[in-house]
């Protein structure tokens, strides 16, 4: 797998500098690493060292460019490229915003591409070439031309007469070369992006939203780093497709958008909100806001916050190793985490009363029990939500009650049943067994067996002795 395209496995876990885990944004902030062996291919380039004298080799530098191999779902490594050769090459020779240069610019792009990428950008060029013949309206003969020999059409671009314009291209590419040369250009910049980008017409919009909600400074990156990095991170915009609707062509996107710096204070905004939360609190609470102070003020803030956090994390070092020294591990862990650890669940304290067998739990105490004189070691073994004499007492209470309620139908039934039995037993005509047999079936009768069985005993065992008296 080529290294320009190869993505870091997280397996769900948070990226390093993102706030999130699972975000896909245009450009992470923190690039993946790349594997030894796994670096793309060079490639170089000589410009001339003074633009006022002649190319010769001692007026020559060779730069060192890290190779394109592939335009398809490249945008971030690609936008690096660009960088580079805009801040190197197209600055150093002054054609950076010159509309005629743009031959010149493009072949330079050209010259940083191998493999498929060569043939992309030279099927881009090939496109854009014959949309604006198209435009222009020529024979088709000279726009075959055009499409065969870049010479050609750069020649008629620049150079060239443009006699009856259409009053729409007018409206939709300008008046003059240089705005057709502008208007080429930003043709070839809106199809590398469809390549680039899997949302082409929103990576701007994505990138932006990602630095100002979804960053935050790693853990072991310098201030001034962090500072450098979303600066630098603002700075591709402008090697970003510009925003544009859904079937607009390339005329009609926001070309604006890539013509201005962002201001400062959304800058520093983004690099407020990707500090730690103890961090952006010092800073809000600064006399002077940290957007409206100048940049070496601004700066000045941030060195400041980082003297105090690495004060507070030799601090904290200090306290760990001492707590490992004496063996408290789960202290020097909490130290660490900043996070407390969970209490033993069979800790106990001792008892205030002498001769306790157990030990109260500690924070434990029953105001049920309290009320009802229990023993301290019942008062502080629970709380009152779990509290079994009062759930038991409550239970004693409704069973009085539902036996209250029923006493006098239950009584009832049993005087029947005694004098049923009673009559059984009176009966010289049967034998024991026929009168057991008859009581058995009465027996079954009733709903409380059990407890009726010792009342007859209890009952048949009286009328026995009546009897015999």
């Amino acid at each position: 797998m080529s290294a320009q395209k190869k993505k870091s496995s997280g397996h769900g876990s948070t990226p390093k500098g993102d706030r999130e885990p699972r975000l896909t944004p245009p450009i992470p902030f923190v690039p993946p690493k790349v594997d030894e062996g796994d670096e793309p291919q060079t490639v170089d380039i000589m410009i001339k060292k003074n633009l006022k004298k002649k190319t010769t080799k001692v007026n020559t530098k060779k730069k060192t460019f890290s190779a394109i191999e592939t335009f398809t779902g490249n945008g971030a490594f690609v936008v690096t490229v660009l960088k580079r050769i805009q801040t190197e090459i197209f600055e150093h020779l002054s054609i950076s915003n010159a509309p005629k240069k743009v031959d010149e610019r493009l072949d330079y792009l050209l010259q940083v591409t191998t493999g498929r990428a060569r043939d992309q950008l030279v099927e881009i060029f090939k496109q854009g070439r014959r949309q604006s013949a198209l435009m222009f309206d020529v024979s088709s003969q000279q726009r075959e031309a055009f499409v065969r020999d870049k010479k050609v059409f750069f020649e008629w671009l620049l150079n060239g007469e443009k006699n009856d314009v259409p009053e729409d291209t007018q409206s939709k590419l300008g008046e003059t070369n240089d705005e057709y040369c502008q208007q080429y250009e930003s043709l070839v910049w809106f199809e590398m992006g469809k390549l680039m980008w899997v949302r082409h017409r929103t990576v701007q919009d994505e990138h932006v939203r990602y630095l100002e909600n979804k960053i935050i400074k790693p853990y072991d990156m310098a201030m001034r780093d962090f500072y450098d990095r979303v600066v630098e991170m603002y700075s591709f915009i402008y090697y970003m497709q510009p925003p544009s609707m859904n079937n607009q062509a390339w005329y009609e996107a926001r070309w604006h958008t890539l013509t201005g710096l962002p201001s400062e204070e959304r800058i520093r905004t983004a690099i407020r909100n990707g500090l730690p939360r103890s961090m952006q609190d010092k800073l809000d609470q600064k006399d002077d806001d940290y957007r409206m102070v100048s940049n070496e003020t601004f700066l000045d803030y941030l060195y400041r916050l980082e003297v105090e956090d690495q004060q507070e994390r030799a601090e904290k070092q200090r306290l760990r190793d001492s707590l490992e020294k004496k063996g408290n591990l789960k202290a020097a862990e909490a130290v660490e985490t900043g996070r407390i650890p969970k209490k033993d669940k069979k800790r106990k304290s001792d008892a205030s009363e002498k001769g306790s067998s157990k030990k109260a739990k500690k924070g434990k105490y029953c105001d049920w029990c309290a009320d009802h004189g229990k023993e301290d070691r019942f008062i502080h073994s629970h709380n009152e939500a779990d509290c079994n004499f009062k759930k038991a007492a409550a239970k004693d209470a409704d069973t009085k009650k539902q036996s209250k309620s029923g006493s006098g139908r239950s009584l009832n039934a049993l005087k029947k049943e005694q004098k049923k039995i009673k009559k059984i037993l009176r009966d010289d005509s049967l034998s024991s067994e026929a009168k057991q047999r008859r009581i058995n079936k009465i027996y079954d009768g009733g709903s409380s067996r059990k407890r009726k069985r010792r009342y007859y005993s209890s009952s048949s065992s009286s009328d026995y002795s009546s009897d015999s008296d």
